[in-house]
């Protein structure tokens, strides 16, 4: 049993599902399925309380319910009201979140800053010469604790 969607660009696909309503083990199976197919799962005009969201991330694996993992992003909050620069989210940890989901309280059609990046296409993409190059560096991720006033710096 599938899902009805359409390609995004440049990879994902916008999914045609109510999210609110539960899924059985085949359409839970056909949903993950989709997932690490495509990367990328867009579900526009939902209605879901955080219970729902937590039952919906629950159909790819266990969800993470610690402190700190669950972070509301709005104009007036820590993060303030400007672009924010590239970040992977928790990346850096020994053992990274493998799926990540965000649920837009607001959103102005068209301009959005959220951005994504398939990484592995990206990699893909390069030249092996570059690609032999880097295999052989580190990189470091530095998270300043007040987010709000924070200015990236880059040294190569």
């Amino acid at each position: 049993m599938s899902f009805a969607f359409r390609r995004l660009e440049p990879f994902g696909v916008a999914v045609d599902h109510d999210l609110s309503q539960p899924l059985d083990a085949v359409r839970q199976s056909a949903l993950r399925d989709l997932l690490y197919r495509e990367s990328l799962l867009l579900f526009r005009d939902q209605s879901l309380g955080e219970d729902d969201q937590l039952r919906v991330m629950g159909h790819f694996g266990k969800v993470l319910l610690e402190e700190g993992y669950r972070f509301e992003i709005a104009l007036d909050g820590m993060l303030g009201a400007h672009r924010l620069a590239y970040h992977s989210d928790n990346i850096f940890l020994s053992d990274p979140i493998q799926i990540l989901s965000l649920y837009a309280m607001d959103v102005d059609e068209g301009r959005t800053s959220t951005l994504f990046a398939h990484n592995q296409r990206v990699l893909d993409a390069l030249p092996a010469d570059l690609r032999q190059r880097l295999s052989a560096m580190n990189a470091r991720a530095v998270i300043p604790m007040s987010q709000a006033e924070r200015s990236v710096a880059y040294e190569s």
